[in-house]
């Protein structure tokens, strides 16, 4: 009775937001669906038909094979009929009795400057087995975290079994017009410099401001820190990147070893983030965020940015805590600086050697773990950024 009355609740909350349902206009995915005439979707219209249970003859599931394609992710693509700030995204699951479990569900959105942002995501860790008391068509939602209007939409399904079945996709929300689009470009940061120090909200952007420098940070993309601008030199020292793109920013949060299942915990999470503080002489900007999922699980990572009005430097104080009652050690390295760089052709890296100072050309990776200082840089001409860390926890420069 309980799962009937769950899906009687949902059912109810589809036809409520019935009057703004996001229309898609078409979709595509990364590996083709099983051929046989059950699993397969000849004209890519089985996700969008609106029919979410079987009958007689109709078989509205899709079905993928994760061995077929390498056992990667399953990533399915929808273009939009017009953006809209999406509020949520209904998925009729399809599962039979065993190795149909799906682990996550990430969606990522693009506007129509194909920037990239996290809309949200879903942990299921369904096992293995079907339970008996569940039906073999149920729907899974994702209460999404960010109003972006949203021209595309991906979703990303991690799979605990070997299958993935997929009956319907439905994206709800607030249609929006194309030319409401609101950039997040940060170019126009430094177009609109102000003197004297400063703290605000540009778009998404938590930003902090003095007479030297302007520091933009992205709660979206790991509460990392995506434009490092110099006043003086006009110059954007640290690279940056969409999230949900690539990698790139500063300060984002990485792990290792373990491959990119643990490195990569924390990649495109959706952080929170605060003022913390807007006093005269300094301002603060806090950002925190939990993990999910396997031994990460609870570990929540917080980073404090420190703006004094006297100086260019930004101090970042960097918490990792296990919020979990029964705490064990996590034997990893936590990676936290990537992102170094400069458009132009004379930047180069530097690394405090052995014997001295090692500048590195910006081309390719530059490794170094005898290092006798907790610090490295990027130069270009005379312009020089630099990042202190605790010599003593470091390992390697990479």
């Amino acid at each position: 009775m309980k799962t009937l009355l769950s899906w009687l609740v949902l059912a109810l909350t589809f036809s409520a937001f019935a009057a703004q349902p996001i229309k898609v206009s078409s979709y595509s995915y990364s590996a083709p669906p099983l051929q046989d005439k059950e699993n397969q979707d000849p004209g890519h219209q089985k996700l969008t038909d609106a029919v979410l249970f079987p009958g007689k003859g109709i078989y509205p599931h899709v079905v993928w094979q994760y061995n077929a394609f390498g056992k990667k992710p399953l990533q399915i693509d929808f273009n939009l009929e017009t953006p809209a700030q999406i509020e949520s995204i209904r998925i009729m699951q399809f599962r039979w009795k065993r190795s149909y479990g799906i682990k996550e569900i990430r969606a990522i959105g693009t506007d129509s400057n194909g920037n990239r942002f996290s809309l949200g995501n879903i942990v299921l860790n369904q096992p293995y087995h079907l339970p008996e008391n569940e039906a073999h068509d149920a729907p899974v939602s994702i209460t999404t975290t960010d109003n972006t209007p949203a021209s595309a939409v991906q979703l990303i399904f991690t799979g605990t079994g070997g299958y993935l079945g997929i009956n319907e996709v439905e994206f709800l929300g607030t249609p929006q017009p194309a030319q409401q689009e609101v950039s997040q470009k940060l170019d126009v940061l430094a177009d609109s410099a102000q003197p004297g120090l400063r703290v605000f909200k540009h778009g998404s952007f938590y930003v902090l401001e003095n007479d030297y420098a302007i520091y933009a940070i992205d709660p979206r993309y790991g509460g990392s820190l995506s434009l490092a601008w110099d006043k003086l030199s006009k110059s954007n020292l640290v690279k940056f990147a969409e999230t949900g793109s690539t990698y790139g920013p500063l300060f984002q949060d990485r792990f290792y070893p373990g491959g990119s299942k643990n490195r990569d915990m924390y990649l495109y999470r959706q952080y929170k983030a605060e003022i913390l503080q807007d006093s005269p002489d300094l301002k603060q900007v806090r950002t925190w965020g939990v993990g999910h999922s396997g031994i990460f699980s609870g570990v929540e990572i917080s980073k404090t940015y420190t703006l004094e009005k006297g100086s260019s430097v930004i101090n970042v104080d960097i918490t990792i805590s296990n919020q979990l009652d029964n705490v064990i050690p996590l034997k990893y390295g936590y990676w936290f600086a990537g992102g170094l760089h400069s458009d132009s052709d004379e930047y180069k890296r530097i690394v405090p050697g052995q014997l001295g100072p090692e500048v590195k050309s910006s081309d390719g990776q530059v490794t170094s773990v005898d290092f006798v200082d907790g610090w490295c840089g990027g130069m270009t001409g005379d312009n020089v950024l630099a990042i202190l860390f605790p010599y003593e926890w470091s390992k390697e420069i990479y």
